[in-house]
C-alpha cells in the first residue's frame, strides 16, 4: 500500500509540475509578401504605382527595400514603413522585389508582377 500511495503522489506531483512549465513556442521564420496597391496615370506616359509589403515572424523591427524592376538591385534604401511609390511607364507588365530584413539579420525576398495602365 505504501508502494502505491507514493507512486500516486509521485505522478501527481510531476503532472503539477509538467503542467505549471509554459510551453516555450520556437520563434517563427521571417516572412514577407509584396502587393500592389494602385496604378494612377500621371499625364502623358507614366503611371504611378503603389506597392507595400506584409511582413509577419522574424525579430524585432523589420527594414524593407524595394528593386523596381527585379534586376538584382535594390533601389531603395532600408526603411521600416513597407509603402513604396515609383514611376513606370504605361502599357507595361513590371516585375518588382521586396527585400525584408529583421533585427536578427535574417533575410527574405518575395515579387509582384502588375501592369500598368494605359496613359496618354
Amino acid at each position: 500500500m505504501k508502494k502505491l500511495y507514493a507512486g500516486l503522489i509521485g505522478a501527481a506531483l510531476a503532472g503539477s509540475i509538467a503542467g505549471a512549465t509554459p510551453a516555450i513556442a520556437a520563434p517563427t521564420a521571417l516572412e514577407v509578401q509584396a502587393r500592389f496597391v494602385s496604378a494612377t496615370c500621371q499625364g502623358g506616359d507614366f503611371a504611378n504605382v503603389k506597392l507595400t509589403a506584409q511582413s509577419r515572424g522574424g525579430s524585432g523591427t523589420v527594414q524593407y527595400r524595394w528593386d523596381f524592376t527585379n534586376n538584382g538591385s535594390f533601389d531603395s534604401p532600408a526603411n521600416p514603413n513597407p509603402n513604396i511609390q515609383h514611376a513606370y511607364g504605361d502599357e507595361l507588365t513590371v516585375t518588382a522585389r521586396v527585400g525584408a530584413r529583421d533585427a536578427g539579420g535574417a533575410q527574405v525576398t518575395d515579387t509582384i508582377t502588375f501592369s500598368t495602365p494605359r496613359c496618354g
